[in-house]
């Protein structure tokens, strides 16, 4: 396992409709890359309350807590150098933007 202490992560935060699909997909055809998309669509969902397809399934598959989200998945160790993170901008809504991870 790399040392984490050097782990890079990249947290982008998209809007909709635009290339942030095709340029995760080029980050996960990458060996030493972990992609992760949309983490904070669960909290979005249940925060805002709603109705999108699929919801419930989603929200079984995610967590609801923005800062467990941030904690278990934005924060945790990886088996590879580099984290790459696809966020939409509207889910991230009544977050406190100061609990997203600087590096």
């Amino acid at each position: 396992m790399p040392d984490q202490s050097f782990m890079t992560r990249i947290n982008l935060i998209s809007g909709p409709r635009n290339v942030s699909t095709a340029l995760m997909y080029a980050f996960a055809q990458r060996e030493d890359v972990v992609v992760v998309d949309e983490p904070l669509y669960a909290y979005y969902l249940s925060s805002q309350n709603i109705e999108h397809p699929g919801r419930q399934e989603v929200l079984e598959a995610q967590s609801t807590d923005a800062d467990t989200v941030i904690e278990q998945v934005l924060l945790a160790d990886y088996s590879k150098s580099i984290l790459f993170v696809k966020n939409m901008a509207h889910h991230i809504v009544d977050m406190n933007l100061r609990s997203f991870p600087r590096e």
